[in-house]
């Protein structure tokens, strides 16, 4: 063989071994490195649904919890305000019936007693009437509303400002 064809044969001997080591090198990847990714991924997967579900799970019995604390202060806000409404009704009736009777009284001594009459229970009338002057007027009290604070949640709030925040950037899905 000429030595332009040597050299020829040389490169095409050259080039084949290149291909050769090229396809070896597709090949292992294709049955070794693929095959575990493949596995990697599977893995990895599993394991990041493993710690999504174990995570909600966490939130889940956090928010059952914190729902459940919040729900029982509401209920005894709203005993504490309801108690304290039947108190404030309970006082002003017995004040209303004590002015009533109060009235009452006063009503008949003025049409039963003549002016003598009036004179000599003057003390007696100024004694029953005293009561009267220890009736106060109804104030407004706090005590009669119901108390909103009963209801702050750190964690509350952050998570409904986080699910507000999550809706308003698209991340909800339309129908939640």
């Amino acid at each position: 063989p000429s030595p332009r064809c040597s050299v020829s044969q040389n490169k095409l001997v050259e080039r084949c071994e290149r291909l050769q080591l090229q396809s070896a090198a597709i090949a292992r990847h294709v049955d070794e490195v693929l095959p575990a990714k493949d596995q990697g991924v599977l893995s990895a997967a599993s394991a990041a649904r493993e710690l999504v579900i174990q995570r909600l799970l966490f939130v889940g019995k956090a928010c059952e919890n914190e729902e459940q604390r919040l729900l029982e202060r509401v209920h005894a806000e709203e005993e504490r305000a309801h108690q304290s409404i039947l108190t404030q009704q309970v006082h002003w009736t017995e004040a209303l019936h004590k002015l009533g009777a109060l009235r009452t009284y006063l009503v008949d001594m003025i049409t039963s007693l003549d002016d003598q009459g009036l004179l000599r229970a003057e003390q007696e009338i100024f004694e029953r009437t005293e009561v009267a002057e220890g009736i106060l007027e109804p104030q407004e009290s706090l005590k009669l509303n119901f108390n909103q604070t009963c209801v702050q949640s750190p964690l509350l709030h952050r998570l409904w400002a986080s699910a507000v925040l999550c809706c308003l950037t698209g991340q909800c899905l339309a129908h939640v």
